[in-house]
């Protein structure tokens, strides 16, 4: 997802986390055996620029439960991925790699917007 700003990535993020494990503060996630970076707040850290492309290259890995990147839900077996919430500037001049083929045969990448930028420039980028 590509929100407003820093405060937006947060709230979106905890919102994310809570419609998938219940409470995000009340340890609902560890509970169930979930890594934290599932949800992944992707903001620039000026303190650490590394860390930022490592956020990039860690968004677009499956998570791997045990050797292999599978869930169990209702259906049986399944691809489980990362979902990561960034700002604008997230998303300018990085590459995000989808390395699974069966992510293009069910249509690519899925990129939600939660606003649109005044700049066209921006909005173009």
């Amino acid at each position: 997802a590509v929100v407003r700003d820093a405060s937006a990535v947060r709230r979106i993020a905890a919102a994310v986390r809570a419609a998938l494990w219940g409470d995000p503060w009340g340890g609902a996630e560890e509970a169930m055996g979930f890594e934290s970076d599932e949800v992944i707040e992707l903001l620039h850290n000026p303190r650490d620029p590394e860390e930022f492309l490592r956020l990039v290259e860690l968004s677009t890995e499956p998570l791997r439960e045990g050797a292999a990147p599978i869930a169990m839900d209702g259906s049986g077996w399944r691809q489980r991925w990362r979902i990561a919430i960034t700002t604008a500037e997230g998303g300018r001049g990085h590459d995000f790699r989808v390395v699974d083929p069966s992510i293009d045969e069910r249509g690519g990448l899925m990129l939600i917007l939660t606003w649109v930028p005044w700049s066209e420039r921006e909005w173009i980028q």
